[in-house]
């Protein structure tokens, strides 16, 4: 449970900074940089704690699958950034290798 916990937090944080990262290239607001600098520090501290109920790989595979498609779908919300087909199709390989990588 506490890895779950864990997971969501470091795909918030991931989420958090890169759009705010996003936001400081499109607007210039140094403030947005600073959301994002502290969403990657808020990451390592949460990653390193999640370290004790899940390997290293399985946990940066893990970590990386949400924030993609995350950072995707809000792109496409806040920014307008398309989603092509393969795009798509990538979405249901990573959902289904997330399943694989679960039942270990």
């Amino acid at each position: 449970m506490k890895l779950l916990i864990y997971l969501a937090a470091i795909a918030f944080f991931d989420l958090i900074a890169i759009m705010s990262a996003k936001f400081w290239n499109l607007k210039g607001n140094p403030w947005y940089m600073v959301i994002s600098f502290f969403g990657f520090a808020m990451i390592g501290i949460f990653f390193s704690l999640s370290l004790k109920y899940e390997t290293t790989a399985v946990l940066n595979v893990l970590w990386v699958a949400v924030s993609i498609i995350l950072v995707t779908v809000f792109s496409y919300m806040l920014f307008k950034e398309p989603i092509s087909l393969i795009q798509l199709i990538g979405f249901f390989v990573i959902i289904f290798g997330i399943i694989l990588i679960e039942m270990k």
